[in-house]
């Protein structure tokens, strides 16, 4: 990563990283080298990180909130397949930054386990709910049918968020009310163009 960070600190065309399935979560150093990257270069507007183990480490997700604080050009932000569910100070984190970030339009936090804890979906809930910039949201595969509640808070999001327009949320256990509910909340909400469910 030391390398990657040099890298980016000199290169100023680069405008996507994929860092897929380099296990940066496995030492925090990653992500600070990742970080001080991002102090420098704000060109880059596609950061891809998935399969990374993220969720292992809450130090992890509070270093991502670092750089989605400081640098705005980032645009489409992957997080698939990082176990962020395993633990709710995850969200605690990804919730400040989402209300505070105001250059993310398209996120995908699909296969994160994040319906096996309610906390998780609250803290999501509320950072999406004062987000006016996410376009398109991807929450495919999350086991948020698992508990009532995840399905009243995200749909509190259907309900609230004006800018989301695509929102993906297939493989989550829902059962035909669950679906309906959300499908009929989507349609109040005049902003949805898509909703997979």
């Amino acid at each position: 990563m030391l390398y990657l960070k040099e890298a980016l600190l000199s290169n100023l065309s680069i405008n996507l990283i994929n860092l897929e399935k380099n296990f940066l979560g496995e030492n925090e150093k990653n992500m600070i080298y990742l970080k001080e990257a991002f102090e420098i270069n704000n060109l880059i507007d596609t950061l891809i990180l998935d399969r990374n183990l993220l969720g292992k480490n809450e130090i992890n997700m509070e270093i991502l909130k670092e750089i989605l604080l400081i640098n705005n050009s980032i645009e489409k932000l992957s997080l698939r397949f990082n176990d962020l569910g395993e633990n709710e100070k995850n969200f605690i984190q990804l919730r400040y930054a989402l209300k505070i970030n105001k250059s993310i339009h398209e996120l995908d936090l699909s296969h994160n386990e994040i319906g096996e804890r309610e906390k998780n979906v609250f803290y999501l809930k509320e950072g999406l709910v004062a987000n006016n910039t996410i376009i398109t949201l991807d929450l495919r595969n999350n086991y948020l049918g698992d508990f009532e509640n995840n399905i009243l808070y995200i749909n509190e999001v259907i309900e609230i968020n004006i800018s989301i327009k695509h929102f993906y949320l297939i493989d989550n256990f829902l059962n035909i009310d669950k679906k309906k509910m959300l499908d009929a909340t989507s349609k109040k909400n005049k902003t949805i163009k898509i909703l997979e469910l």
